[in-house]
């Protein structure tokens, strides 16, 4: 081996498109790695141009990184050897490029500065991995006229495009082609990924500019976007593995976390989770953290960072502080103090396990947290887009319960003592920037009392119409209904429908007419919303629904929320309101939007007032939506196809499901969207209402007014592949499963 190399360094220039560099998304979430729009960026059109490739070309390459170098350097030569140090990712790559149809590619675990000198010499290499990339090793691999190109020097963003000539043994030609940038700006990768349009960032940027705060930060807060969208594609900038909280939480080691002192945790938001054979998992919600103080608690050991969002990592915290049996300044904080004496105050580890369980829930996205005692077991189970799952993450012991319970009564400021009578409170907790809205409720049983916890939001940005979901048709004619002079409009549907945001939606458009006033009286007020008066009944004084309107109509309001209608005298007050030059919006329990005209007889009032006075009806219910990361193609359920259907599929009818995958925890469904149904008063339904038809009838001519019925909207969104054929059951009574009225 030939060890005193001279090096001689030759001009060069190299001209590259000035478009800003895009990313190309991670190669395990495309179905084709070359496939994606705005694959090229400007480093990898600067490496494949510097190459140089002949088609019959042995190439070397030095660090997998995310795939996308490789991919496109083995549709270009004859042989690809792979060489890195992290066998998982090299395992991950060559398993993805034998199922893209690549059969020349070779890869083997190893370091760089070794080669692999069992099939030199090559025509090429490339090094992508180090700051310093010259190896005398590497240049006896090469063959006379071969390259190697390396990315040297300069910051962890941006490095030196560099190529080494084998012009002889013992003198190779450097040539030095500026500097390349490696890390892509995070508004670029948000559009390459889909995430954001490019006037959006624009915009955005321009807001930061103004804030002085940074991008990512600037879009989670404002609720543009999640954060796990930012911060998968902060992992994408740094080159860092993304993880969610429950990947993670099943393989936490409390020892490690107990070797190293808390506040220089918490100062550098890291948190050691985990040992493999190979190194120490070490996740963090900041994507350049510093891991080199960590090295004098696990010394000789590898340490490899992985980037989790700042919601998950305060989850993780609080898990291991649970495992650990150990008290810290909460996470989540209580906005108002209650004084306790200390016999009165429950053990340190049951107020880290409530604390775990709602940050828990929050990161699960849950409504509710059901706490329920059976016998001699416990149960806790969340309610995530409509569905209760079991969480076996948290173990109560029985003993534990009633202690537990005492934690969430002193929280919510109930009575500790009383355990005969139900029980209703809430707690307002702040959980990072963000504030929540815990509302309780306890129930005696036979084996002791349960408690249900509803999580609501307050920082939540809420929707616009056109953020619903409606149809366009539906979304077009409740804006024109909303900017009616008076009036009244429902929205109708169980508990859990969405009928408050919808409204809501509608109060947003309606505020922001400044000629306008809006009045609102809730019980309870879930959310504040801006340049809107809103007010909370109070029952135990005489102040009720009934009550706030006969106080609003003499406020000089343009526009007047009640919450629900739930008796006659609410019910008469709101005709009332709509006959004087109001437009009146509340919600009903009833099935859909013509049984909510019967719904309004039963309550006592006259049809010719319903008919004059009633403007629409919405009726919704909330459908799971498919994941769209596992959506796949599928056959409708016979049993549930032969209600449907009872005649035969239509022909051309399709459905879909979901697979089930990472991002939907296994559960093929991710979030939900509305169905609706929406009754417009025409003419002829006015005339129907006012003769008092049957709801049969009413229906009937209500189609024929231009009704859309629930089942036909549910079976559009089966077929356009938003909710699988499966939801049907749970959408529809049975006796609208198989036909239109």
């Amino acid at each position: 081996m030939m060890n005193n190399w001279t090096i001689q360094p030759i001009a060069c220039s190299l001209n590259l498109s000035k478009r800003p560099a895009q990313i190309w998304p991670d190669p395990e979430q495309t179905e084709n790695w070359l496939d994606r729009p705005g694959l090229p960026m400007n480093s990898l059109n600067a490496v494949l141009k510097v190459l140089e490739l002949p088609e019959t070309a042995k190439l070397l390459l030095i660090g997998i990184g995310n795939g996308r170098l490789a991919a496109h350097l083995a549709k270009k030569v004859a042989h690809l050897f792979v060489l890195d140090q992290d066998e998982m990712a090299l395992n991950r790559f060559l398993e993805r490029a034998l199922v893209q149809g690549f059969r020349n590619i070779s890869g083997r675990v190893g370091n760089g500065h070794n080669g692999w000198s069992e099939f030199a010499p090559f025509e090429r290499i490339v090094w992508r991995v180090t700051r310093s990339s010259w190896s005398e090793v590497l240049a006896n691999q090469l063959q006379d006229g071969g390259t190697l190109v390396a990315l040297e020097g300069g910051s962890t963003h941006e490095r030196h495009l560099v190529r080494y000539t084998r012009v002889r043994p013992g003198l190779m030609q450097r040539e030095d082609y500026g500097a390349v940038r490696l890390v892509p700006r995070l508004g670029e990768l948000l559009v390459a990924s889909g995430f954001m349009q490019e006037n959006q960032v624009i915009q955005a940027l321009a807001e930061c500019r103004k804030s002085k705060e940074r991008l990512g930060e600037y879009l989670v807060r404002n609720h543009f976007l999640g954060e796990q969208e930012v911060y998968k594609s902060l992992a994408h900038q740094f080159v860092l593995p993304f993880h969610i909280a429950d990947d993670l939480v099943d393989r936490i080691d409390v020892q490690l976390w107990r070797k190293v002192p808390q506040p220089f945790m918490d100062h550098h938001q890291i948190l050691p989770l985990f040992e493999t054979d190979r190194d120490i998992w070490v996740a963090s919600c900041q994507p350049q953290s510093d891991l080199s103080g960590l090295q004098f608690a696990f010394p000789g050991q590898v340490l490899t960072p992985i980037l989790v969002t700042p919601s998950d990592w305060s989850r993780l915290r609080r898990t291991l502080h649970v495992l650990g049996h150990e008290a810290i300044e909460p996470a989540v904080r209580p906005k108002k103090e209650i004084n306790l004496r200390k016999t009165d105050l429950p053990d340190a580890h049951l107020i880290s396990l409530f604390e775990a369980m709602v940050l828990d829930a929050i990161g699960r996205r849950a409504s509710d947290i059901h706490l329920e005692r059976y016998g001699d077991r416990t149960r806790v189970r969340y309610r995530v887009d409509g569905d209760l799952r079991d969480i076996e993450r948290f173990t109560v012991e029985p003993k534990e319960v009633l202690g537990l319970l005492n934690v969430i009564k002193i929280k919510s400021n109930l009575d500790i003592a009383e355990r005969r009578l139900p029980q209703g409170g809430r707690v307002h907790i702040q959980y990072g920037e963000k504030q929540y809205d815990l509302r309780v409720q306890t129930q005696p049983t036979l084996h002791g009392e349960y408690s249900v916890l509803r999580i609501l939001p307050q920082s939540q940005k809420v929707l616009t119409v056109e953020q619903l979901g409606f149809p366009e048709d539906v979304a077009k004619t409740f804006r024109r209904l909303l900017d009616s002079p008076s009036g009244l409009i429902l929205v109708v549907g169980p508990t859990g429908s969405g009928k408050t945001t919808s409204l809501y939606a509608g109060l947003q458009r309606l505020a922001a007419d400044p000629t306008r006033k809006v009045i609102t009286v809730e019980d309870p007020i879930e959310y504040a919303l801006d340049q809107i008066q809103q007010t909370q009944v109070q029952p135990e004084i005489g102040f009720s629904f009934a009550q706030a309107m006969r106080s609003f109509v003499r406020q000089d309001p343009d526009v007047i929320l009640v919450g629900e209608i739930r008796d006659n005298e609410t019910a008469l007050e709101a005709i009332r309101a709509s006959q004087t030059g109001h437009v009146v919006l509340s919600t009903l329990h009833c099935n859909d939007a013509v049984d909510a005209v019967q719904r309004l007889l039963d309550l006592g009032m006259r049809p010719n007032s319903i008919a004059s006075e009633l403007l629409a009806v919405l009726a919704q219910r909330l459908a799971r939506k498919i994941c769209s990361q596992c959506r796949v193609w599928s056959l409708p359920e016979p049993e549930i196809a032969e209600e449907v259907f009872p005649r035969g599929l239509p022909d051309g009818f399709s459905c879909y499901r979901g697979a089930g995958c990472e991002y939907c925890h296994g559960f093929g469904v991710y979030g939900r969207t509305a169905i609706v149904e929406f009754l417009s008063t025409e003419s002829t339904v006015r005339r129907a209402i006012a003769h008092s038809l049957p709801v049969d009838e009413l229906r009937k001519e209500a189609i024929k007014a231009g009704l859309r019925p629930l089942r036909r909207h549910a079976l559009e969104a089966v077929q356009a592949g938003l909710t699988p054929f499966s939801e049907l059951p749970w959408l529809l009574p049975v006796d609208r499963l198989a036909q239109e009225t």
